[in-house]
């Protein structure tokens, strides 16, 4: 995600998921996500050229962190799908559970620290949590 925004690339929307979250949505929506440790979903705007341009950029710089997948997408209705999960996120994290906190603030800096932590914290507790958000806004548990 930093290095999307560092490469100067500002894309319309840029939304991360981790694999609970994913797991919860996918059963809740079914947006065909892949079953994997994290995601980001991200969404770029402009002219046909533009957005050629910027896909390009991300899919090198996603390439150079050896993604489990990487997807483009085809059509305006595979995009529809696409955000029909993530905007699912929250509704689904309520058919698991009645629980849900959101926090609405993170450091970029610390948020690495943050998820090896939590990764780790999961093994260890009887509490789970999932986590959905854009950069900065939000974060979701339970």
């Amino acid at each position: 995600m930093s290095d999307i925004i560092k490469a100067g690339i500002l894309p319309v929307a840029i939304e991360f998921m981790d694999r609970p979250c994913i797991r919860a949505t996918e059963a809740f929506a079914g947006a065909g996500y892949p079953d994997c440790e994290a995601l980001l979903i991200v969404e770029v705007e402009g002219s046909e050229e533009e957005i050629d341009a910027q896909l390009a950029r991300i899919m090198a710089i996603a390439r150079r962190h050896n993604p489990v997948e990487l997807r483009e997408s085809g059509s305006p209705e595979e995009s529809a799908k696409i955000w029909l999960g993530r905007k699912s996120a929250f509704g689904a994290m309520g058919q698991i559970n009645d629980i849900c906190v959101l926090m609405a603030r993170s450091r970029s800096r610390s948020f690495p620290m943050f998820c090896v932590g939590s990764g780790r914290c999961r093994k260890t507790t009887v509490l789970m949590w999932a986590m959905c958000f854009m950069p900065g806004m939000a974060i979701c548990t339970r």
